[in-house]
């Protein structure tokens, strides 16, 4: 990696808030660990994020709801849901409200780490994208 990416993990069941906050600050990632979705909202008000992973199940709100006012908030936020929700419709709507990925728990490690490089590139190559009203324009000639 290279620079810290900022991770903001929502995770409301604290012994896997802790194991995922362990993990991903070895692996370099600058972390915020929060157990609520008003901590997530706060959190993003004051720093940037590159990254976020929510659990779909949070206190008051689920992970689809948290991922919409996320992405409000921060447009170019990736974010990955890890779930245990089995509803056949939930993974689609956490990706419906713009979310990058949908991870079913029990989910390893390097699958999250695989999930995030790829949000990251992903997000690296919408930044250098020029919007589509640039690209028409630079390519008409007089």
């Amino acid at each position: 990696m290279p620079d810290k990416y900022s991770l903001l993990i929502v995770e409301n069941d604290a012994a896997l808030l802790e194991l995922l906050t362990r993990n991903f600050i070895r692996r370099g990632y600058a972390v915020t660990p929060v157990s609520h979705p008003r901590q997530a909202l706060a959190a993003v008000a004051v720093k940037p994020f590159d990254l976020a992973l929510l659990d779909g199940s949070l206190p008051e709100h689920d992970g689809i709801w948290l991922t919409r006012e996320l992405k409000l908030r921060v447009a170019d936020l990736q974010v990955v849901v890890l779930s245990a929700h089995t509803e056949p419709d939930f993974q689609a709507k956490c990706l419906g409200s713009g979310a990058f990925a949908f991870l079913r728990k029990p989910c390893g490690l390097a699958d999250l780490e695989a999930t995030f490089e790829r949000a990251l590139e992903d997000r690296i190559v919408a930044e250098e994208t020029p919007p589509v009203g640039q690209l028409l324009e630079s390519n008409c000639t007089s």
